[in-house]
């Protein structure tokens, strides 16, 4: 399944990718109809929000792809051909725009009752080095890497930076961990929420064919919510908030990674864990 869609005010033109036999929620197919239409709306759609985005300099009009492995997609939508153009009915989008004023529609993160404040900063700071752990464990297992060069939390909220080769680009990941990513409710552990974080907004997200272009900044593409006053850039975060693996995963990736620098400095976090 392919999708090419704009979501203003963002100007990029964005691409999604999906192979419909596989649940992006579970290991295996989608149970029915209904469930794949829900979750690749909430999650592809609304879960990456991207409307934030602006064009970078050099990539006018090109697709910016997301989902699956996307060899061979169009780069642009005058490479697509125009029998698979989509038309909207006349009826809804007429009245959206009526009821919006012309705005884009903005969803506010749906957030569960989580108990105190502490235990929801305690949640974020075991959720994010447990994910970090598993992102190293996955890569030594020859998954294609995630390098992350920054992770910290703040509160309830967890961000993490990364790169993805061969993608040159940096990424960005913000998440309210109060809130599952999955159903309108707060995680039910730990485990749940490390296992699809990874999975959603890593493994399925697959950043790792989109390249920069001649000229575009080396600026961080975040992605999740909330994304208001994010650093723009990696030199913009503080040094505390640097993340270095640990000195056994990062030796094994170097092999694979072909004499990439291993790093094997302490972990840092802006909350200490």
């Amino acid at each position: 399944m392919y999708l090419v869609y704009k979501a203003p005010p963002s100007d990029i033109i964005w691409g999604l990718v999906r192979d419909t036999r596989e649940s992006i929620i579970d290991p295996g197919p989608w149970p029915d109809l209904d469930a794949a239409v829900k979750y690749y709306y909430l999650l592809d759609l609304e879960g990456m929000q991207p409307c934030e985005f602006s064009n970078h300099p050099g990539e006018p009009g090109t697709i910016l792809w997301l989902g699956d492995p996307c060899e061979g997609a169009p780069n642009r939508p005058s490479d697509i051909p125009a029998a698979y153009r989509y038309t909207p009915s006349p009826g809804p989008s007429s009245v959206k725009r009526n009821q919006n004023r012309d705005q884009p529609v903005i969803t506010e993160p749906r957030l569960g009752p989580t108990g105190s404040t502490d235990t929801q900063h305690e949640f974020a700071a075991d959720v994010l080095r447990n994910l970090l752990r598993h992102i190293e464990a996955e890569n030594n297992n020859g998954h294609d890497p995630f390098l992350v060069s920054h992770a910290w939390t703040d509160g309830p909220m967890m961000y993490l930076v990364y790169t993805a080769p061969p993608s040159d680009r940096t990424w960005g990941l913000a998440r309210d961990t109060r809130e599952s990513i999955i159903n309108p409710s707060p995680w039910q552990d730990l485990d749940e929420a490390v296992l699809y974080y990874y999975l959603l907004d890593f493994e399925e997200n697959q950043p790792s064919s989109s390249l920069r272009r001649p000229g575009e900044p080396n600026t961080i593409w975040w992605f999740g919510f909330p994304r208001e006053g994010l650093p723009a850039r990696p030199s913009d975060i503080p040094e505390a908030n640097r993340y270095t693996p640990s000195p056994g995963a990062s030796s094994e990736t170097h092999g694979r990674q072909q004499d990439k620098p291993a790093i094997t400095e302490p972990r840092r976090y802006g909350n200490p864990l």
